[in-house]
This record gives C-alpha cells, sequence and structure tokens, in this order.
C-alpha cells in the first residue's frame, strides 16, 4: 500500500513537471530570432530607394540592408551607381544604428512596412521596380 501511495505520487510530480516545463517553451518566428540574436530586423531587408532633387536635378538614392547585417548606399548618376557609404546596422527596441567604419550613427527610430520605409527624421523610402545586389 505504501509502495502503490509512493508510485502514484511520483507519477503524479512527472506529470505536474512535464506540464510546467512544455508550457514556458515559446516558438520565435524567424524574425523574431534575427532581432534578438543578430540584432536584425527582416522587415528593412532589401533595397530602399529615395529621390531627391540636388541642383535642379533629380537623382536617385538608395539603401540596402543586407540580411548578414552589413549596409550599402549608392546613388544612380547619368545612369551609372556610384556608392557613397557602407558599414552594417543593428536594430535595438526599433530604433536603427548605421556603422560606418569605427562610427556609429545617432539612433534613429524606423518604420517600415512592405513598401515603404520611413525613418524618425522623416525620410522616406521606397522599394524600387528593380533590385539591386551588393558586391
Amino acid at each position: 500500500m505504501k509502495n502503490s501511495i509512493k508510485i502514484i505520487a511520483a507519477i503524479i510530480v512527472l506529470i505536474l513537471m512535464v506540464n510546467t516545463s512544455s508550457g514556458k517553451t515559446k516558438q520565435m518566428t524567424t524574425n523574431q530570432f534575427k532581432l534578438r540574436y543578430h540584432q536584425v530586423d527582416s522587415s528593412l531587408i532589401g533595397t530602399w530607394e529615395k529621390n531627391k532633387t540636388a541642383k535642379s536635378k533629380a537623382i536617385n538614392v538608395y539603401c540596402q540592408f543586407n540580411t548578414n547585417g552589413t549596409f550599402i548606399a549608392f546613388e544612380e548618376m547619368k545612369g551609372k551607381y556610384i556608392i557613397t557609404g557602407k558599414g552594417n546596422w543593428i536594430v535595438k527596441n526599433n530604433q536603427i544604428s548605421i556603422i560606418t567604419g569605427n562610427e556609429i550613427s545617432s539612433v534613429t527610430a524606423f518604420i517600415s512596412t512592405d513598401k515603404n520605409l520611413q525613418f524618425s527624421d522623416e525620410v522616406v523610402y521606397s522599394k524600387p521596380s528593380l533590385s539591386f545586389v551588393s558586391k
């Protein structure tokens, strides 16, 4: 009788341990994993385009965020692409930092959707029809 009570108690304890440990498991999305462990937000990945006017000429400005945390900025001038900046990028708490060499840019808030990327200083980029690859 004492042995059967101990066995039943042990089974109850095991069932409670399994139920509480499985309740703590949380699956992450790919974006949550990248954001937590690589500080890369998947919603930013890709090439973004902005049109600006300089000296009465329209210039297309691009920024490209890669999955490996690298960043490249370039402009289109007279049919040629000129690199204007390279570096790395990280995201923490919905704010992005661009790192070029030993210099870290100021932390900037951003909002991104499928087609638009807006930084807190109201700079707005959109997805271009063409996609580019950094070399």
